[in-house]
């Protein structure tokens, strides 16, 4: 479970200074909350805080019972697994994807054992077709040929490879638009992929995105930053269909907008929200 107390962030220049202001937030293990807000309003920011690739002014951030804040970024990593927009450009992309699910099973890292050995050739197929099946007949293709939707499929295999290394009692999956700018179909697979993290291995789910289509599609609980503070907080109620058109009213209501306005909405054409719900690996 996440359980964010009291946290005060500030961000932008010294004279247009913004911030989060004594936030606090539960985001239940194998549940999928979202963050919805305006641009600027913090949602990545939140993210990266919790990451530790920024510090709070104030306020405690808890995983299970790990107090984040004492922990070295490194250190959190055991913990904390982050997918953004931009994720797949931090894989080496000369590397192939047998090197990188190679590189990242068992941190195993002599490229010239996994290229060479029969044996760890017959592994690395084993792997792509439990962890990445809609790519596990490419291990030989460069990172750099991939599409964006292929890049993030892989990078949110090795936080999946990473997770079932360290094996730890809790952990937060942070993903800060990372279906954004992908076709219909990847977005899909993607998100089918994210889901099943969450609900496989009961880790706590914390989103960030503007389209209000898929917050009431996949979300169980979403939040609306505003201001520096949480203004509003829904919770679905079930996953019916009515359950759903119900919830995608409200969020329709409080932002004022149609979910055909909705930023994404275009790309994101999921067929039906129990497929999804209900994603198993």
């Amino acid at each position: 479970m996440l359980s964010i107390t009291n946290l005060s962030i500030s961000f932008g220049t010294r004279r247009h200074s913004r911030g989060i202001k004594n936030l606090n937030l539960d985001v239940n293990d194998g549940e999928l909350t979202f963050i919805l807000g305006r641009n600027g309003c913090g949602k990545t920011t939140l993210l990266e805080c919790i990451a530790g690739i920024r510090n709070p002014l104030r306020g405690e951030i808890w995983v299970g019972s790990h107090l984040l804040n004492k922990l070295s970024i490194n250190r959190r990593a055991d913990f904390v697994g982050l997918l953004s927009q931009e994720q797949g450009l931090s894989l080496p992309q000369h590397l192939t994807i047998g090197d990188i699910l190679g590189l990242w099973h068992r941190r195993q890292a002599n490229l010239f054992k996994i290229l060479h050995s029969k044996s760890s050739r017959k592994m690395l197929q084993e792997v792509a077709t439990e962890y990445l099946p809609h790519l596990a007949t490419r291990l030989d293709d460069q990172v750099c040929s991939l599409s964006g939707g292929e890049k993030q499929l892989l990078s949110l295999a090795c936080l999946r490879l990473l997770f079932e290394q360290t094996n730890p009692d809790s952990y937060v999956l942070l993903l800060d638009e990372h279906t954004a700018s992908l076709d219909p179909s990847l977005s899909r697979e993607v998100m089918h992929d994210t889901i099943a993290f969450v609900r496989k291995y009961k880790v706590a789910g914390l989103a960030v995105t503007h389209s209000i289509k898929m917050a009431s599609e996949v979300a169980d609980e979403v939040h609306f930053l505003n201001g520096g503070r949480i203004a509003k907080s829904l919770r679905k109620s079930g996953t019916s269909t009515e359950d759903i058109k119900s919830f995608r009213k409200y969020l329709e209501d409080l932002f004022n907008t149609p979910v055909s306005d909705s930023p994404q909405t275009s790309q994101e054409n999921f067929s039906t929200h129990e497929t999804i719900q209900n994603s198993t690996f």
